[in-house]
């Protein structure tokens, strides 16, 4: 194994090792695998970022767009209100996209309503 590594090459790794699914050989053949693995990346410190700020509201996020459940179906397994759901989630949003970079869009405003 090789020990001089770059650090970049190395969080590359980390971020994969932790995904229950693994880039598809078509994907890391692609000229855009370096930048779909910063993105992972990058969203993956975000959500570490997001834990140590607001543990509710990370949870949510991690429920609601990693896991699929619904506003309802989160507000079922917490003793929260759909109401509080939805604010979590799109003030959580909000501060995700917040330190992205990423511009935002009115068209996600729907994002936390379903």
């Amino acid at each position: 194994m090789n020990r001089h590594r770059s650090k970049d090459n190395l969080g590359r790794r980390i971020a994969t090792s932790h995904l229950s699914c693994r880039p598809s050989p078509r994907m890391a053949r692609s000229r855009d695998a370096s930048a779909n693995l910063d993105q992972i990346h990058q969203i993956r410190k975000l959500m570490q970022l997001l834990q140590h700020r607001d543990p509710t509201g990370a949870c949510v996020v991690e429920l609601h767009y990693f896991a699929r459940f619904t506003i309802q179906e989160i507000a079922g397994l917490t003793d929260l209100t759909p109401r509080q759901v939805r604010h979590l989630c799109e003030r959580s949003l909000n501060w995700l996209k917040s330190r992205s970079g990423a511009r935002p869009n009115p068209a996600d405003d729907s994002d936390c309503n379903g």
